[in-house]
């Protein structure tokens, strides 16, 4: 079909497209290097643009392009990563390399930054009114310490007690599982660094669901109790549980039609025999 309008030059072999655009720099082998799980941020004029696909090639990105993006990420993106960078949505989008232009020779610089990793616990969780407040509160709260949270999410972000020995550690990532393991001695409220989305992702403390809230805008949390316990975000959304279940239904039934064509077809021919 593509022939009639393109060119035989046009096409290319595959390891030619990837030697031309896709082979890993000195930065990106120094990046691979770290086995932490962490993001890095392109901060060139290119970093949402089609064009910064590098980053995403080998690395976790916060930057790049999609034509549809969730609404409250592309908010953060226009207030705060668009024309400068923020230093706190930086910290809580667990941004440890920031990649940028040396403006002398035009050669790409890592700088190693600290955020505030995978998840994290805070002293106190302040509470807005809408997403306009919460937005806005980004630019002027110290994330590290504070959590903000709407108050339609109220009932379930109770002000935590805050422990200095209290731990979270991401234990398993996946694309559709994400597990971390959790231990401190009063009640405490965590902030996951990953994009809040309720439709199918679900969480999990001891395997027993949990309400977590939309949490610094774009982000999850979770209240936990004290103790002990085993946090997991998992993939499963309604729609496809019940396109599988119809899948299989509908397995099932040819199934059954073709057994039944294959009895109806051995009745026949034994009906056959017996009048022979």
């Amino acid at each position: 079909v593509d022939k009639p309008y393109l060119s035989e030059d046009k096409y290319v072999s595959k390891d030619e497209l990837e030697a031309q655009n896709f082979t890993k720099t000195t930065i990106d082998n120094q990046l691979l290097a770290d086995t932490t799980n962490f993001r890095v941020f392109n901060a060139g004029q290119e970093r949402f643009s089609a064009s910064d696909f590098r980053v995403s090639t080998y690395h976790k990105a916060i930057g790049g392009y999609h034509p549809a993006k969730l609404r409250i990420y592309q908010d953060v993106i226009e207030r705060y990563l668009s024309a400068g960078t923020n230093q706190e949505v930086l910290n809580m989008l667990n941004t440890k390399y920031v990649l940028a232009q040396n403006p002398q020779n035009g050669q790409m610089m890592v700088f190693t930054n600290v955020p505030y990793g995978p998840a994290w616990l805070v002293k106190h969780v302040s509470l807005v009114k809408d997403d306009a407040e919460e937005l806005q509160a980004l630019g002027k709260t110290n994330l590290k310490d504070t959590a903000i949270v709407q108050t339609a999410f109220s009932a379930n972000a109770a002000q935590p007690q805050w422990d200095s020995t209290a731990t979270i550690k991401l234990s398993k990532f996946d694309n559709d599982e994400v597990e971390y393991s959790f231990n401190a001695g009063a009640p405490q409220f965590a902030v996951f660094s990953e994009v809040y989305y309720p439709y199918g992702w679900n969480a999990y403390i001891d395997g027993k669901k949990a309400e977590y809230v939309k949490t610094n805008y774009v982000l999850r949390g979770l209240s936990i109790p004290a103790g002990s316990h085993n946090i997991k975000f998992v993939y499963e959304p309604a729609v496809y549980k019940k396109g599988v279940t119809i899948a299989y239904i509908g397995s099932y039934l040819v199934a059954l039609f073709f057994l039944g064509g294959l009895f109806m077809h051995w009745r026949e021919s034994k009906k056959k025999k017996q009048v022979a």
